[in-house]
């Protein structure tokens, strides 16, 4: 069971926050799970995901587009994708990495795509603690991903000057191009792996 995602902790989180402006989880470091993402691939990806993820890995790609129709299993891919990198890399990471997801707008990255990640999470037996303040973030096995609006042409100066290691962009059609072109300048720090996902 995933401590953080129990009501009494979120009851204790909300209280303490309330009452002595400090969030408790933030204080709690949990150990890194060993995942085996071989028998994961092998019981939740279907066939088709599993081919692609096979081509992605077998030809090294660091720059990938899912594209695919309405509830074609992209979204869920490019999660994994992004999770898998960021998991398997953890160690190049210094505390001033920021890897994010950048999507239409915070809100639809909250309400879309953090609940795939916390799918996978669960799946995965790791720990999600999702956190939302100013900046929306969520924290998966210790690891924190920031999640960044980018449908206007300002939107990049929320990431600017900052070095990435792995970035996922969600429905890239629908964001502006100066942000696109800002993200791909991010990635500095290898694996340096950005995963799109778009509707064709």
């Amino acid at each position: 069971m995933d401590i953080y995602s129990s009501s009494i902790f979120k009851s204790l989180q909300r209280e303490y926050k309330r009452d002595f402006g400090i969030d408790i989880a933030s204080f709690m470091k949990p150990k890194s799970v060993v995942v085996d993402f071989k028998s994961f691939e092998n019981k939740f990806l279907n066939k088709k995901q599993r081919k692609v993820l096979r081509d992605i890995e077998k030809n090294n790609q660091n720059k990938v587009i899912l594209s695919g129709g309405i509830a074609s299993g992209k979204t869920f891919l490019a999660c994994y994708l992004f999770l898998k990198t960021l998991l398997k890399n953890r160690h190049r990471y210094s505390h001033d990495t920021n890897n994010f997801i950048l999507g239409n707008s915070q809100k639809a990255l909250e309400i879309n795509v953090t609940g795939q990640f916390k799918k996978l999470a669960n799946m995965l037996k790791i720990p999600f603690v999702p956190k939302y303040s100013n900046t929306s973030y969520f924290e998966i096995n210790s690891l924190r991903v920031n999640l960044y609006g980018g449908d206007k042409i300002r939107d990049f100066e929320r990431f600017r000057g900052s070095n990435s290691a792995v970035i996922y962009v969600n429905e890239a059609t629908t964001l502006h191009k100066e942000t696109l072109k800002e993200a791909l300048k991010r990635l500095r720090i290898k694996p340096e792996f950005i995963v799109f996902d778009t509707n064709p």
